[in-house]
C-alpha cells in the first residue's frame, strides 16, 4: 500500500550524528485506521523510483496511548486526554499497546526500583509493549539533577526477573547521579534510535551504558556518546559502552540455573550504531564467564561506527560459540587507554580482540568480514591493533576464524603480536589489507601491504579513493552483504576490501 508520509528527515535526533556518520534518515508513515487486520507492506515513491517493501502487521489486540506535557494522569491516555507522565502510562498499558510520548516530556524521579522508568511487565513475541517518542519529539529519561539511580530499569516483580518483549525507540537515556547503566535489553527487546549518555557511571559499575542478556534482541541505530569515568585512574575496568552477556549459573544474587548449564542464548543483532568519545572500557563487549554460564551464539554485529574509545573497540569474547558474523564495522582510534589505574586491573587496548569459543570444544565459527580499522592501540601498553586471546590456560578452545576482506591500518602499534598463539583454524590465503607497520602478519599469506588510500582519516572518513589497492581485491563472502552505505557488493569487477565499496 502507499501510505502518506508524516515525517521524513535526516536522522539527526535523538541520536544526533546518525546522518553524518551513517547517512541515515528517519521516515514516519500514517497508516489508515480502517486498514484490515493482518499482514501488509508499505512502499514509497521518490522521484519516480519505488522503494523496497516494508512489511508490517495490523494486530487485533493492543491500543495506542499518549503522554503529553498538557496531559493529566487522571485522564484515559487518548490523544485529546493524554496522560502526563511515562510511569503512569507504563503502569496502565497491556500487551500489544504502544505509548507515544510527546515533545518535552521528561522522567527524572524514581518510578520503581532503581529506574526513572521501570519497564515492569512482559510483553509477548506476538504482542510486545512499546515506548516510542512521537515523531519530532525530544523525550528525556534521566538527566542531571534527577533523583533516580539510572534512566531505565527492567524488573518484573510478578516473575521475579527481568522483563521481556519491549520496543524502546527514539528516547534519550541520560545519566543521573550514581547511575550504573542507561538501559538494559533482554529477550525480545528492540532498542531503536535512542541516544544514551552516562557521564559518571559510578566507580564500581559492572555494566554497560547499554546492557544485554537473553535471546532474539536487536540494538539498531542508537548513539552512545561521551560516557566517561569520573575517576579515570582508579575506576574499575568492568564498565563498558555495550555489555552483552549470557546468564551465569551463579552470582552474588544466587544460583540461577539449578546447578546445570544455563540455556544457550541466541539471535542477537547489533547494527548501525554510533559509539563516539566514550572513556569507559570496551565498545561492543560480548563476553561471559563462570562455570555453567550460557553459551551465546547467532550474533550479527555489523555497520557500527566506533570512534575514540578508551578500551577495545569490539570484543568477541569467551562463551561466544556457534556461528556468528562481524562485518562492515568501522573502528577508529579504539584501545587508546590510558590503563586502568593503580588498582591493577588488566584490560586490552585493541581495535578488535578475538577470544571466542569455549574450553569444552563446542563448535564455533567467527565470520569477520569487510571491517575497516584505523589508528588506536595504546603504545605504552605493548598492545597490538588486533589480537587473538586464549582465555587463561583453556586448551580445548577450537574456533574456525573466517577473516576476510578487512582493512587494518595501524600507524601506532603492531598489527598482531608475533608471539601470540593463533588458536584457530583459518584460511591464510584470504585477502586482507595491512598498512602502517610493514608486512602483513605471517599467517595471512593472501594479504597485501599497501596504503588503502582512505579519503580523510582526520575526519574519520574511511571511504576508498579511486586507485586504492583495496578495490576489486576481495573475495566473495559466504553470504551476500551490502557495504556500510547500503551499496550492493561488488560495484566493480570484484569485491573491495573494507567496509566501503567504491561506486
Amino acid at each position: 500500500m502507499a501510505a502518506p508520509v508524516y515525517e521524513w528527515r535526516n536522522a539527526d535526533g535523538p541520536a544526533s550524528n546518525m546522518y553524518a556518520k551513517h547517512g541515515m534518515q528517519m521516515i514516519a508513515f500514517l497508516v489508515p485506521g480502517s486498514l484490515a487486520a493482518g499482514n501488509h507492506d508499505l512502499q514509497v515513491s521518490v522521484g519516480g523510483v519505488v522503494t523496497n517493501t516494508l512489511p508490517f502487521t495490523v494486530r487485533t489486540s493492543g491500543n495506542i496511548y499518549y503522554v503529553k506535557t498538557s496531559g493529566a494522569d487522571s485522564n484515559n491516555g487518548a490523544w485529546g486526554t493524554a496522560w502526563r507522565t511515562i510511569p503512569k502510562a507504563i503502569n496502565s498499558m497491556a500487551n500489544g499497546d504502544i505509548i507515544y510520548v510527546g515533545d518535552g516530556v521528561t522522567a527524572s524521579t524514581t518510578h520503581e526500583y532503581h529506574g526513572c522508568v521501570n519497564l515492569n511487565h512482559d510483553g509477548t513475541a506476538a504482542l510486545p509493549r512499546a515506548l516510542v517518542a512521537y515523531p519530532g519529539a525530544t523525550v528525556n529519561v534521566g538527566g542531571a539533577g534527577g533523583t533516580c539511580d539510572q534512566p531505565f530499569d527492567n524488573w518484573n516483580s510478578a516473575v521475579g526477573g527481568r522483563s521481556s518483549y519491549w520496543v524502546v525507540s527514539k528516547i534519550r537515556a541520560l545519566g543521573v547521579g550514581g547511575d550504573t547503566s542507561g538501559i538494559n535489553v533482554y529477550t525480545g527487546y528492540r532498542l531503536i534510535g535512542t541516544f544514551v549518555r552516562i557521564p559518571h557511571p559510578g566507580d564500581n559499575s559492572q555494566s554497560g551504558m547499554i546492557g544485554g542478556e537473553g535471546n532474539d534482541f536487536t540494538i539498531l541505530g542508537n548513539q552512545i556518546a561521551d560516557s566517561a569515568l569520573e575517576n579515570p585512574t582508579t575506576i574499575t575496568k568492568l564498565c563498558h559502552v555495550m555489555y552483552l552477556s549470557g546468564q551465569r549459573s551463579s552470582s552474588q544474587f544466587g544460583n540461577y540455573c539449578g546447578g546445570v548449564r544455563c540455556p544457550t542464548e541466541s539471535n542477537r543483532e547489533i547494527g548501525w550504531n554510533l559509539l563516539n568519545d566514550n572513556h569507559v572500557n570496551r565498545g561492543i563487549d560480548i563476553y561471559s564467564e563462570q562455570d555453567l554460564a550460557a553459551f551465546m551464539e547467532g550474533h550479527k554485529v555489523h555497520d557500527n561506527y566506533i570512534i575514540n574509545n578508551r578500551g577495545v573497540g569490539i570484543l568477541i569474547g569467551y562463551y561466544i560459540t556457534g556461528e556468528n558474523w562481524f562485518y562492515n564495522n568501522v573502528i577508529i582510534n579504539a584501545g587508546t587507554g590510558p590503563a586502568w589505574g593503580p588498582i591493577g586491573e588488566i584490560s586490552g587496548y585493541h581495535a578488535m580482540q578475538i577470544n571466542g569459543g569455549h574450553a569444552s570444544g563446542r563448535s564455533t565459527t567467527l565470520h569477520v568480514w569487510h571491517n575497516s580499522m584505523y589508528g588506536g592501540g595504546n603504545p605504552g601498553s605493548g598492545a597490538t591493533l588486533l589480537t587473538w586471546f586464549k582465555f587463561g590456560s583453556e586448551a580445548g578452545i577450537r574456533v574456525n576464524l573466517d577473516f576476510l576482506n578487512n582493512v587494518i591500518v595501524s600507524p601506532n602499534v603492531p598489527y598482531w603480536s608475533a608471539d601470540a598463539p593463533l588458536e584457530a583454524t583459518l584460511d591464510g590465503t584470504m585477502p586482507n589489507l595491512w598498512f602502517g607497520q610493514g608486512a602483513a602478519p605471517s599467517w595471512n599469506t593472501g594479504a597485501i601491504a599497501a596504503d588503502p588510500m582512505f579519503v580523510n582519516t582526520g575526519i574519520g572518513d574511511l571511504h576508498l579513493r579511486a586507485g586504492s589497492p583495496a578495490i576489486d581485491h576481495g573475495r566473495a563472502p559466504a553470504i551476500a552483504v551490502g557495504d556500510f552505505d547500503g551499496l550492493l557488493r561488488p560495484q566493480g569487477a570484484g569485491f573491495d576490501l573494507g567496509a566501503f565499496e567504491l561506486k
